[in-house]
C-alpha cells in the first residue's frame, strides 16, 4: 500500500503574520494567533473560524488545556489571558463564544512558552526574559455564568535559565516540570520542593520536550538535529536517534502506550520503535517546505473502519496549511492487525470542542481526487507533492546507525498471517543481528583506540628525537657545522623529519585538537606584522628592528623581509647593519623558504649600500692603505 499524504486545508487565517499555533489533545481543532492581535480558532477541515478573539496585543505563544475547554493566549508584552471557550452563536456568527477568566502578570517580556498540566491544576509560563513562573489554577464556582478557572498567585518561580524558554511540559503524575531554552539547558524541577533534580545540555536550541505518557521517558528534540531518550527515573540517557537533515519541530509518543514516536520536521516525518532498541520503522517525505508548528496523532471510528492520522499545521507569513498522513499505511501501524488497533475514546458528548473527525469518506475522496489530478476548493492542485521513501536505519543506543533493508508491501500482507512461534523466530533472529552490529562496532572502537595509541607513541618518540638534537645557533656563522658540499635544501631535509601518523582518524583528530593553538598562533603573528608595517612606514627603523629581535620568530622576520624595499626607504648605517644581522640570523632557520628570503634580503642590502660600504673599505684615494688592511 502506498504512502498518502496530502493537503487537507489551505487559507489566509489572519491579517497579518502568524506568530503561535496549537492544537486540541484530542487533534480535532487548532488555534492560531497573529500580530494583528487576534486569535482564531478552525476545526481540522473547515476553514471558517469557529471562534474569534480579537482586541488583543501581538499573540507570542498559544495552548488548550487537557479538557479543551480553556484557552491560554501569551502576549508579546509579557501578560497571559486565559479564555473560557462555551457552546452558543456569537455576534458575528461563530459556533462557539468565550469569557475571559483570568489576566496574569509578571514577565517583563513576549511569553514564548506556555502549559497546562494534566489535570489544569497548574499552568506555567515561560518567556523571552529567562524566567519560568508557575501559577496554581483551580474550578471556578461560577461555572454556570461560564467562567471554568480559577488561577491564584504564582507559586514557583525560576530563575536559572539564561536565554528565552521555548518548551515546557509536565510528567503525567504532575511532580515535575520541564523546562528547555535556546541554549540547549534543559531543566527538570521538583514541583514540590522547588529544586532542580536534572540538567541536561544539548547542542543548539531545545525545540520539543515530550515525556512518555506511562513510563519515565523524556524525549528532547535540540539543535544538532537529533531526538535524544533519557531515563528521568535513573537519570541516564536512554539512546538517540541519527542527525536527521533538519531538526524535529514537533516529538510525539503515539497513545495510548507512548509507542512508536513520531519526529515531524521540515522535510517529513519519522516513526520510532524505542524498544528494545531505537529503530526507524518507516519515513514519509512531504513537501510542505517548513517546519510544522503543532501536530497530533488522532484515532477515531467512521463508517465502522478504524483510522490513525497525523494531522500537521503549518504557517508561513499569513497562510496556514493543515496536512493529513494516513499512518495506517505506514509500518508498524500496517503491520498490525485491525483488532490489535487501540482507540482512545472520543471526546464525551457534553465537551464544548467535542468537533467532529473528519469522515472517513471525505478523506478517501480527497486523495482520490489529489491522484487524479483534479481540483478542489481548498486543495490548490499545485500544493499536491510526491511522497517518496528513504531507506530504513537502525539506532543503537550508543548512536551507531546500520542500514536495514525494507520489506515489500507482499511481505508485509504476509506479516498479518505469520503465527506467533515465527513471530518470535524472527525475534531471536533480529536480537542476533543487532548483537553482531554491536561486536563489530566494538570492534571498530578498539581499532580506532589501537590507532590513536600508537599515534601518541609515535608522537612522543618524535619529541624525544627534537629533545636530543643539539640546539647550538652560532647568529654570524652561518650554517655552523653542516659542510659546504650539502645544499640548503638537502640539509633541510635531513633536518625535518616527519612524523608517522597511524591512522587518517588520529591525523584528523589531531589537527582538530591543534587548531586553536594555531589560530592564536597566527593572530598574534599578524598583530605583530601590522605593528612592524605601521613603524616602518613612519620610518621608525629602530623600533621595527627591536620589535623583530624582542620577538625573535623567523617566521615574522621573513614576513617582513618579503614585504620591505630596502632601496629609497631612508635607511642609515646603522639600520643596515641591523638588517645584515636579521638576515643572518635567518639562514639559521630549518625552513628553506626562511634561508632564502635571508639571502635575498642580504643581497638587497649590500647592493643598496655599495656605494657607501666600498670607499669605507677602500680607504682615502692615494693612501697606503686602510683601517681594514686591504690597501689601494
Amino acid at each position: 500500500m502506498a504512502h498518502k499524504g496530502f493537503v487537507l486545508q489551505e487559507f489566509v487565517a489572519h491579517r497579518d503574520d502568524v506568530t503561535a499555533v496549537c492544537m486540541t489533545p484530542g487533534g480535532q481543532m487548532f488555534a492560531t494567533g497573529s500580530l494583528d492581535g487576534c486569535v482564531h480558532v478552525f476545526s481540522v477541515g473547515n476553514c471558517d473560524p469557529l471562534l474569534s478573539i480579537e482586541a488583543l496585543t501581538p499573540v507570542s505563544s498559544l495552548v488548550f488545556s487537557e479538557d479543551e475547554q480553556s484557552l491560554a493566549v501569551g502576549l508579546q508584552g509579557g501578560s497571559v489571558r486565559i479564555f473560557s471557550i462555551l457552546p452558543g452563536r456569537s455576534r458575528e456568527g461563530r459556533q462557539y463564544t468565550y469569557r475571559e477568566s483570568v489576566r496574569l502578570h509578571g514577565h517583563l517580556t513576549a511569553v514564548t512558552a506556555l502549559s497546562f498540566s494534566p489535570s489544569s491544576k497548574y499552568i506555567v509560563t515561560g518567556s523571552a526574559d529567562t524566567t519560568v513562573k508557575l501559577w496554581h489554577a483551580r474550578p471556578s464556582r461560577e461555572r454556570e455564568q461560564g467562567e471554568i478557572m480559577v488561577v491564584d498567585e504564582e507559586i514557583l518561580r525560576i530563575t536559572t535559565h539564561q536565554s528565552e524558554l521555548t518548551t515546557l511540559s509536565f510528567t503525567p503524575n504532575e511532580m515535575w516540570l520541564i523546562s528547555g531554552d535556546k541554549k540547549g539547558r534543559v531543566l527538570i524541577w521538583n514541583i514540590a520542593r522547588n529544586v532542580v533534580v536534572k540538567e541536561i545540555i544539548h547542542r543548539g536550541p531545545i525545540y520539543a520536550a515530550e515525556v512518555h505518557p506511562r513510563e519515565r521517558l523524556l524525549a528532547v528534540s535540540s539543535g544538532d538535529r537529533t531526538v535524544r531518550f533519557w531515563d528521568i527515573e535513573a537519570f541516564a540517557p536512554a539512546g538517540r536517534t541519527p542527525a536527521r537533515n533538519n531538526p524535529a519541530s514537533v516529538v510525539i509518543f503515539t497513545p495510548p502506550y507512548g509507542t512508536p514516536v513520531v519526529a515531524v520536521d521540515k522535510a517529513g516525518l519519522d516513526i520510532w520503535e524505542i524498544s528494545p532498541s531505537i529503530e526507524r520503522d518507516d519515513h514519509l517525505s512531504l513537501g510542505w517546505g517548513v517546519a510544522p508548528s503543532a501536530a497530533r496523532i488522532r484515532t477515531g471510528s467512521a463508517s465502522g473502519s478504524k483510522n490513525t492520522q497525523l494531522v500537521c499545521v503549518c504557517v508561513q507569513g499569513s497562510h496556514a496549511a493543515v496536512w493529513v498522513a494516513n499512518l495506517k499505511t505506514m509500518k508498524p501501524f500496517c503491520l498490525a492487525p485491525d483488532s490489535d488497533v487501540s482507540v482512545p475514546q472520543t471526546p464525551d458528548s457534553d465537551s464544548v470542542l467535542a468537533a467532529s473527525i473528519v469522515p472517513q469518506e471525505e478523506l478517501k475522496r480527497l486523495e482520490s481526487r489529489t491522484v487524479q489530478g483534479e481540483t478542489a476548493a481548498y486543495i490548490p492542485p499545485q500544493d499536491i507533492r510526491h511522497i517518496t521513501h528513504t531507506p530504513d536505519s537502525v539506532v543503537h543506543p550508543s548512536g551507531t546507525s546500520t542500514h536495514t533493508p525494507r520489506r515489500s508491501s507482499r511481505g508485509r500482507s504476509a506479516d498479518r498471517g505469520r503465527s506467533l512461534a515465527e513471530r518470535q523466530n524472527e525475534e531471536v533472529a533480529q536480537q542476533k543481528r543487532e548483537r553482531e552490529v554491536e561486536r563489530e562496532r566494538e570492534a571498530k572502537e578498539k581499532r580506532q583506540r589501537e590507532a590513536k595509541e600508537k599515534a601518541r607513541l609515535a608522537r612522543e618518540r618524535e619529541r624525544e628525537r627534537e629533545r636530543e638534537r643539539p640546539q647550538e645557533k652560532d647568529r654570524l656563522g652561518g650554517y655552523g657545522d653542516v659542510p659546504d658540499a650539502i645544499s640548503a635544501t638537502s640539509f633541510l631535509h635531513t633536518k625535518a623529519e616527519t612524523p608517522t601518523i597511524a591512522s587518517d582518524h588520529a591525523l584528523v583528530q589531531e589537527i582538530s585538537g591543534q587548531t586553536p593553538k594555531m589560530l592564536r598562533v597566527l593572530s598574534g603573528r599578524l598583530t605583530v606584522l601590522r605593528g612592524v608595517k605601521t613603524e616602518w612606514l613612519r620610518a621608525e627603523f629602530n623600533r621595527a628592528i627591536d620589535t623583530l629581535v624582542e620577538k625573535d620568530d623567523p617566521a615574522i622576520t621573513a614576513d617582513v623581509l618579503k614585504g620591505v624595499n630596502f632601496r629609497g626607504a631612508g635607511m642609515s648605517l646603522e639600520h643596515m647593519t641591523r638588517m645584515v644581522s636579521l638576515c643572518t640570523d635567518l639562514l639559521q632557520s630549518r625552513f628553506e623558504e626562511h634561508v632564502v628570503v635571508g639571502i635575498e634580503s642580504g643581497v638587497s642590502l649590500t647592493k643598496c649600500f655599495s656605494p657607501v660600504i666600498l670607499p669605507m673599505l677602500q680607504g682615502p684615494k692615494g693612501a697606503e692603505g686602510s683601517p681594514f688592511g686591504l690597501g689601494n
